[in-house]
């Protein structure tokens, strides 16, 4: 997006950088970024005289390899999984895989299995 905006506007140029919510929300704070990009809620010390404007929630897309044989997931079983509290396929009807661990993608870490 930083890249067609820019090109539509060459006056103006953007730097995007990774790192987090938390980095965003540290360059804001001391002053090396005038905007910064938080995929979560402010915490009640982070909001204390910012300007907070929601934009757009995150999506996620869940990738199950075939041989699993998950048919579904319920949004609750995805938050439990995310949150660390479901670390076996078992636990939410895998078949084929049977008693294997869960291993879900991105930050989120399956210390069980390690």
């Amino acid at each position: 997006m930083a890249n067609a905006f820019m090109k539509e506007n060459s006056r103006i140029s953007i730097n995007v950088a990774g790192g987090g919510s938390s980095a965003g929300i540290k360059a804001v704070r001391e002053g090396t970024a005038d905007i910064g990009a938080s995929s979560r809620e402010l915490e009640r010390d982070e909001k204390n005289g910012l300007m907070v404007i929601p934009i757009a929630i995150d999506g996620i897309a869940l990738v199950v390899n075939p041989e699993n044989r998950v048919n579904n997931l319920t949004l609750e079983q995805v938050r439990r999984i995310y949150a660390g509290e479901i670390t076996n396929w078992k636990e939410v009807g895998g078949k084929g895989g049977g008693d294997q661990c869960l291993h879900p993608g991105g930050r989120v870490r399956n210390p069980r299995c390690l």
